[in-house]
């Protein structure tokens, strides 16, 4: 064997080397890019938890937000500044979520869950008046998909109706979801 031959093989075994550390690097970067969703998703849910946590554990929280969502006008003025801060803690969880959708953080099934979710909120009246007085501004690109929600009307009649008729203590009809 001469040392052409030697060179030769030392070269395929380096460019195998190298091919082999990459495709070793992309396996990772791939995990890694899971694991970071995963963690992004966790604590957008984290967020949602902590609000839901508050509103069970507190009847009158929840009487607030029940009764603004549907009129603002039934609110005391001390009602209406916890309805907004609890409101602004929801719609900032929405914008978390939304941007780290853009960003690829989460997948577009996450973002679309939430979307319908918002829709969903922004079909309530009381709530409406709160985003159109908001003090506060939230991102520009967050704000526009917010505005056309609204502009878009109640996203789902039915599921509002129910909505309504369960908080009202009206007997809601159960009705199984369309596959």
């Amino acid at each position: 064997m001469n040392w052409d031959a030697i060179g030769a093989i030392a070269e395929a075994l380096g460019a195998a080397g190298v091919i082999a550390t990459l495709a070793y690097l992309a396996i990772q970067i791939r995990q890694n890019t899971r694991s970071q969703r995963t963690e992004t998703y966790g604590r957008a849910l984290d967020r949602v938890a902590t609000l839901q946590g508050r509103l069970g554990e507190s009847s009158e929280l929840s009487d607030i937000l029940r009764r603004g969502a549907m009129d603002h006008r039934s609110l005391t003025p001390n009602e209406r500044v916890q309805f907004t801060w609890t409101f602004y803690e929801m719609f900032t969880g929405f914008e978390f979520i939304f941007h780290q959708a853009q960003n690829g953080a989460l997948p577009p099934e996450v973002w679309n869950r939430w979307h319908d979710t918002l829709g969903w909120w922004l079909s309530l009246p009381g709530v409406q008046a709160w985003w159109a007085a908001r003090p506060a501004p939230f991102t520009p690109d967050f704000s526009n998909v917010v505005e056309l929600q609204i502009a878009a009307g109640r996203p789902d009649e039915q599921a509002h109706a129910r909505w309504v008729a369960y908080i009202t203590e009206s007997e809601p009809r159960y009705r199984p979801s369309e596959p």
